[in-house]
């Protein structure tokens, strides 16, 4: 009966989308920065502007007025953070599934996402405030205005949705410096890819992105004095050494399940397309050797250690070059089988090119390096894996109910599994921190939670705060 109901149907959906990560945020356990901008630091940072040189402040002194201010607002205040964490998590969602042709039945590829996301980005955004708040509500209204941009509401031409596109630029750009840049590529992409059907907002788009970067960079921190925090390079050999020993790992190998889908996805499509012999033997060969390729890299990488960034200790650099080579590879791959499949669909080009736009800052970055950065081009990659996979779907023309079926089990279980082992934390978090010793004394836990990856670098008892927990359990 709901299936003949869709539009309510996707309310109530997206209704339980939010309650879920409402419930999610609950049980969240602050970590690390989250204190420092809960604190006298971040009262500091944000009476002065979020600008100083003080060395206390470290590299929290930049332009992210939005994110910032955001981040300080939920820790003070448990009910603005789940309100907060909920929407822009389901406005993510909400975006993706807008974008892969929103079809019902395949609305569960979309709401996969943070069960399908690699470790380091589990550990360094799904369950970390300051993480979250950083990277997510920066590409979910970045995603927004894409949404906007595939419509076909007569409002498209209106001055209303030309407001509305400044102000989602506007406030896109006040989370993230990659993302602050992106907006700009983006909103000139989009111009030159609707030259021929332009419409007020994306000038209107635009204005906002430029007027975004112009208040993020009039920050200071990015100009006065150099910073051990803060640090980039226009050297070669250095990029491609950070390249081969993290980022890569983070952008590309670490998502294997991702990989894997997107291969059985192809081979799909290549065996039922109408394009040439050689072409289908390419593709068919490429996503197998792929695919094989990234299922057994995932085994043999389990064999090292990683750190609490998920970056590897003991990593041999000789393989970690052959996956360098691998990874760059199945870029230009990806490329070809646009080409080949969606030739005509400007979107999957912007999908394309935007991931690879926000990932060209990271490549200059040489401190901090961490997993963050590479999460907006992950987000436009799982887009085009998901056009990918819904198409290849498609293509089988079995009943899509039953594909529908199977991907909410899977949902479901995951789903649970996840707030299951956060509640299992929280629980074993109030015991150990409800300590005398800790509240009143400043003594370091000696005990860590059940699930350790569930909370920011993994669990290191060290990041947590005293101060705060004695106020939480007073409420």
């Amino acid at each position: 009966m709901l299936l003949k109901r869709p539009k309510l149907l996707e309310l109530i959906i997206f209704a339980l989308t939010y309650i879920y990560f409402g419930i999610f945020r609950y049980f969240l356990i602050p970590s690390g920065d989250d204190y420092f901008w809960y604190g006298e630091k971040g009262s500091y940072l944000m009476s002065h502007g979020f600008f100083s040189t003080l060395p206390m402040v470290g590299g929290s002194s930049n332009g992210r007025y939005l994110g910032n201010l955001l981040e300080i607002a939920m820790m003070r205040h448990l009910a603005i953070g789940i309100l907060v964490f909920a929407f822009f998590w389901t406005l993510l969602l909400w975006t993706i599934y807008q974008l892969t042709g929103r079809n019902l039945k395949m609305l569960p590829i979309a709401l996969l996402l943070p069960f399908f996301m690699q470790n380091a980005f589990l550990n360094n955004i799904l369950v970390w405030n300051n993480g979250f708040i950083i990277y997510v509500p920066s590409i979910a209204l970045v995603l927004s205005y894409l949404v906007i941009c595939r419509s076909n509401s007569q409002l498209q031409s209106s001055w209303l949705m030309s407001v509305l596109a400044f102000f989602i630029a506007l406030a896109g750009g006040l989370f993230l410096e990659n993302v602050t840049t992106l907006q700009i590529a983006l909103a000139l992409l989009l111009i030159i890819f609707f030259r021929k059907n332009l419409q007020k907002h994306h000038f209107a788009y635009l204005l906002g992105a430029i007027a975004a970067a112009a208040i993020m960079f009039s920050n200071r921190s990015y100009y006065v004095g150099p910073t051990a925090y803060r640090q980039t390079t226009h050297d070669p050999i250095k990029i491609w050494q950070t390249f081969v020993d993290y980022t890569h790992f983070w952008l590309i190998s670490f998502n294997w399940i991702v990989i894997v889908v997107m291969a059985v996805s192809l081979i799909i499509l290549a065996l039922k397309s109408t394009v040439s012999t050689l072409t289908k033997t390419i593709i068919i060969f490429s996503s197998a050797t792929l695919g094989i390729y990234y299922s057994i890299i995932s085994l043999v990488f389990s064999k090292f250690n990683q750190n609490e960034i998920y970056a590897f200790t003991n990593m041999n650099h000789t393989l970690a070059t052959i996956d360098t080579l691998v990874s760059l590879l199945l870029i230009v791959f990806i490329a070809y089988c646009i080409y080949t499949f969606f030739k005509n669909d400007k979107f999957m080009w912007i999908y394309y090119l935007s991931a690879g736009i926000s990932f060209g800052p990271m490549l200059i970055v040489i401190s901090p390096v961490t997993s963050r950065g590479e999460f907006t081009s992950f987000i436009f990659i799982y887009l085009i894996v998901a056009s990918f996979l819904i198409k290849a779907i498609q293509e089988l023309q079995i009943n899509p109910l039953s594909i529908t079926v199977i991907l909410s089990i899977l949902l479901l279980f995951l789903a649970g599994n996840y707030q299951l082992k956060m509640y299992r934390n929280y629980q074993a978090n109030l015991e150990r921190v409800n300590q005398d010793s800790f509240l009143y004394d400043n003594k370091q836990l000696t005990k860590h939670v059940p699930y350790r990856k569930f909370v920011v670098v993994n669990d290191q008892l060290i990041q947590q705060d005293s101060t705060y927990w004695r106020l939480r359990l007073q409420k």
